[in-house]
């Protein structure tokens, strides 16, 4: 940044002022000989009305662009919101698709469904919370009574009633596409 000298008025005389504001030509002492000076009553009427009502003008415009703002990023807040919202929804969708349709969960089916409703609380009520911890309990019996049958030292009686509880689960979820619409709707409206 160059500083470059500057005369500014208060450095020029009072009289060189004067001379200053004028455009009078070469007549320098006819224009210095009167006051260029405009008093607030010389005004005409418009102008002193304009100059008091600039202000809260001003003042206004700027309300209403804050006020716009405002709308502005109420709105951005509620969009990701329901994203964030949505997003877990989706997570559940497929946890329960998923246990339709391997009548199983899998560790990595299970590990991703956990890793996605990990913000929940934050951003959801206690009854989507409850649905929640309700759809990993019954998760995780699917999963134990999945594994059952599987096991050779298992007597048969065993694996059929092992068989008839993962069937009960497995039609739990599928009665729980309906009910994860009912327990998300208030949220993602």
């Amino acid at each position: 940044l160059h500083s470059f000298p500057t005369r500014r008025s208060s450095d020029l005389p009072r009289r060189e002022l004067r001379c200053a504001v004028g455009d009078w030509g070469n007549d320098v002492d006819a224009a210095c000989s009167g006051t260029l000076f405009v008093t607030v009553n010389d005004l005409p009427r418009w102008v002193i009305w304009l100059e008091a009502l600039s202000t809260p003008a001003i003042a206004l415009a700027g309300a209403v662009i804050a006020g716009a703002q405002y709308l502005v990023a109420r709105s951005k807040f509620r969009h990701d919101l329901f994203e964030r919202r949505y997003a877990i929804y989706v997570a559940c969708r497929d946890f329960v698709y998923h246990a339709l349709q391997y009548g199983d969960v899998s560790d990595e089916a299970f590990v991703t469904f956990a890793h996605s409703i990990a913000e929940a609380p934050f951003i959801f009520g206690n009854d989507v919370e409850s649905c929640l911890s309700l759809l990993l309990r019954k998760g995780i019996l699917l999963q134990e009574s999945a594994k059952t049958p599987k096991i050779s030292t298992a007597s048969a009686s065993d694996r059929m009633e092992a068989a008839k509880h993962c069937t009960e689960i497995v039609q739990w979820f599928r009665n729980q596409s309906d009910s994860l619409v009912q327990c998300f709707r208030p949220y993602l409206n």
